[in-house]
């Protein structure tokens, strides 16, 4: 067997194994990863996750555009101390789903705490809702049940890193 050729294909293997190296240091790891907001679970959704842009496209007076900043703002008034509340709630979750030795009973209890806490919340989202739309004319109803219609389902984020 000739040996004049192994530098040779030391060099070109040595050569290849740097370029495919390289290439993979420049692509960006799989999976969502930081992305702009708006773009992890769709669009930004608009006042009480009516669909964005719901509101101009309504051609709202001025006293609407009012009432309704107005009951948006009367409604994060009121939500903020309960929201301040679930983010501590999952935050000990997590603690516990994470620990070295979790304790079951404790994450039940926060699993009850968390469930209730999203309720209320969806409660108050659907009541903040209900008093825009009563802000609304008829027609304005009409075609905001057109929009909302026509609105694509969200998609929950897929792969490995979705929690």
């Amino acid at each position: 067997m000739r040996r004049d050729g192994l530098p040779g294909i030391l060099v070109l293997l040595a050569f290849a194994v740097a370029m495919t190296t390289s290439a993979f240091a420049q692509t960006p790891p799989p999976g969502p990863g930081p992305m702009p907001r708006g773009q992890r679970l769709g669009p930004a959704a608009g006042p009480a996750g009516l669909p964005p842009g719901l509101m101009q496209r309504l051609q709202l007076t001025d006293q609407q555009r009012a009432d309704i900043r107005a009951l948006v703002a009367q409604h994060q008034a009121a939500r903020q101390g309960a929201n301040t509340s679930l983010v501590g709630l999952r935050q000990q979750l997590a603690a516990q789903v994470f620990a070295e030795k979790p304790d079951t009973g404790q994450i039940d209890q926060l699993k009850g705490q968390i469930a209730a806490a999203e309720a209320d919340a969806l409660a108050a989202r659907i009541d903040l809702q209900l008093r825009i739309t009563r802000v609304l004319t008829p027609e304005q109803r009409a075609e905001a049940l057109k929009m909302t219609s026509a609105r694509p389902a969200r998609r929950m984020p897929r792969g490995p890193n979705r929690l």
